[in-house]
């Protein structure tokens, strides 16, 4: 009769053992110190833009959640780079190498499923900055 107790707990700590987080959302994500958060992100070719992203990554967009920072001109793009692999190594997230030049790809298993980060930045027509588009989503 002992037996079973034991059993019970064993099966109980069983989905656990995969080692899989909890989910993250997008509110979880850290922000470059340079970077701020851009208020002003619904123009068109924005659209377009995040559209393209989530088709080239395979993102659900119904199960996206999507945030604007604005990177200006003073800010360099290596170190916003640098800032992005150190800080989502740390939070498990392993660099997909099949991302396109300029954008960055990141996945980390969860206990939901798989999540993929995306960041694109997105170039301002006058110059003066870009936009970078995070993308966090279950894959598709």
């Amino acid at each position: 009769m002992r037996l079973l107790p034991a059993l019970l707990l064993i099966l109980l700590a069983l989905p656990g053992c995969g080692g899989d987080s909890a989910p993250v959302s997008l509110n979880e994500i850290p922000i470059e110190p340079g970077l701020t958060v851009y208020e002003g992100a619904e123009e068109t070719a924005l659209d377009n833009a995040i559209m393209a992203t989530e088709s080239a990554f395979g993102v659900g967009p119904k199960k996206a959640e999507i945030q604007y920072l604005w990177m200006p001109e003073t800010v360099n793009r290596e170190q916003v780079d640098r800032f992005y692999r150190s800080a989502l190594a740390e939070g498990g997230w392993d660099m997909d190498d099949a991302a396109a030049p300029g954008m960055g790809r990141w996945k980390r298993n969860s206990s939901a499923g798989q999540q993929v980060l995306v960041l694109n930045a997105v170039p301002v027509t006058s110059g003066d900055g870009h936009i970078m588009i995070i993308i966090l989503a279950e894959e598709a």
